[in-house]
């Protein structure tokens, strides 16, 4: 379940004190920048990705790619957020599963594969999840909130991709 949650831990909100992480996380959304969580700079992977893009209503959308839990299947998929101070929020819901794309090493999964984690995610729970970044050594802790309830079990750094060649999603084949 918890890289399953790391396609959503690209989502976090509800602080409204300005912090220096809030400020560099604004920034970094605006120039474009990539998130990766749980990085692996050695071999450059990463267990998920995001691209953030600010609408008009000052709300996220952003475009993720994230290894399921216990698997080498990477969804790709969008979805919506919120900004708000150091955080980033959202909500996994089992019908965005259907718009999702799933792959393994480049390819797309069989349609019968797709099937079966499309009717397993679908099961899932409406979830809200909330990531609080802190910076730390270079990039970001991040605390994660299940529907308001802290989870450390689910705690994840992250760092900021200006340039992502050569950084995949899941593990080197």
């Amino acid at each position: 379940m918890r890289k399953l949650l790391a396609v959503m831990l690209c989502l976090t909100s509800v602080a409204h004190a300005q912090t220096p992480e809030s400020n560099q996380i604004r920034r970094f959304i605006e120039e474009g920048q990539v998130q990766c969580n749980g990085p692996q700079e050695s071999d450059r992977t990463c267990e998920s990705m995001a691209t953030y893009r600010f609408v008009a209503d000052g709300s996220l959308t952003y475009d993720y790619s994230a290894l399921l839990s216990g698997t080498d299947i990477v969804r790709n998929g969008t979805a919506l957020a919120t900004l708000d101070g150091n955080k980033i929020c959202g909500v996994i819901s089992g019908a965005e599963a259907r718009d999702s794309s799933f792959e393994r090493n480049g390819a797309p999964v069989p349609d019968n594969v797709r099937q079966q984690i499309v009717s397993a995610l679908e099961r899932l729970p409406e979830t809200h999840i909330c990531t609080q970044y802190t910076a730390d050594n270079g990039q970001f802790a991040g605390t994660v909130y299940v529907n308001g309830t802290a989870r450390p079990e689910l705690a994840q750094n992250s760092i900021w991709l200006r340039d992502t060649q050569g950084w995949i999603v899941g593990q080197r084949p």
